[in-house]
């Protein structure tokens, strides 16, 4: 409760946000990337199958919003948790839940609860955004109709054709558009081995460093400008 707390009090500050991750990390308590059903705007302790976790918060995803995830986490509330896809859809409101935040969602991680690969979701999105259209309108049409409470009447029905998940590199690369930093791993685990080997300092400690005083960094190139 404690990491996740600080978490959330520092969560525009990405130096510190990574330097409390490798404290979970310390820890043993895992980050978990947002979850549609369990994430809270801010982040959340958690515990799966016996371990501590912590959730992202869906508050801190870049391109969602509050208006629209706090719109989502009402609608939670009101209805329990989404049983799926086609409930999520039914559910949500597309005058607020715009296919810029969906795709936001998907890329982060929160919609993997519902069994389809990010690959599958994002190649399928116009689908997606296209059945968010039709239950808006089916909600509306329903307005002082005999079967306003049907929920049949309001209910469409989505199936996607599931597609082999990105590889590691590209689901990375997603967390750190959608929320910033790496959160289910970094692209330099694999030298983790040799990294650990090296004497070498971490950006949330250059602050601490004398003036003077060398320090040897490691990052990775992301883009070069001619």
């Amino acid at each position: 409760e404690f990491m996740a707390a600080i978490l959330t009090l520092e969560k525009n500050n990405t130096d510190k946000v990574v330097k409390y991750v490798d404290e979970l990390k310390r820890l043993d308590i895992e980050l978990r990337p947002p979850d549609i059903n369990r994430s809270d705007l801010v982040f959340q302790a958690d515990e799966i199958d016996g371990k501590k976790v912590v959730f992202f918060g869906m508050g801190a995803l870049k391109g969602a919003g509050d208006i629209a995830i706090n719109s989502i986490l009402k609608s939670r509330e009101e209805g329990g948790n989404f049983k799926d896809l086609s409930d999520f859809i039914s559910r949500i409101d597309g005058s607020k839940v715009n296919k810029r935040v969906i795709e936001t969602l998907i890329k982060s991680g929160a919609l993997d609860c519902f069994g389809y690969t990010r690959n599958a979701m994002l190649t399928q999105l116009e689908d997606i955004v296209e059945a968010v259209g039709k239950a808006s309108l089916a909600k509306k049409q329903a307005i002082g109709s005999l079967f306003s409470n049907d929920k049949n009447m309001i209910t469409v029905n989505i199936t996607l054709k599931n597609m082999p998940e990105f590889d590691n590199s590209k689901i990375l690369e997603f967390e750190k558009a959608s929320l910033g930093f790496y959160v289910s791993g970094h692209p330099l685990d694999k030298y983790r081995n040799s990294l650990n080997e090296i004497n070498y300092t971490l950006s949330s400690q250059i602050s601490e460093l004398k003036d003077g005083e060398e320090a040897l960094i490691i990052g990775q190139i992301e883009n070069i400008a001619q």
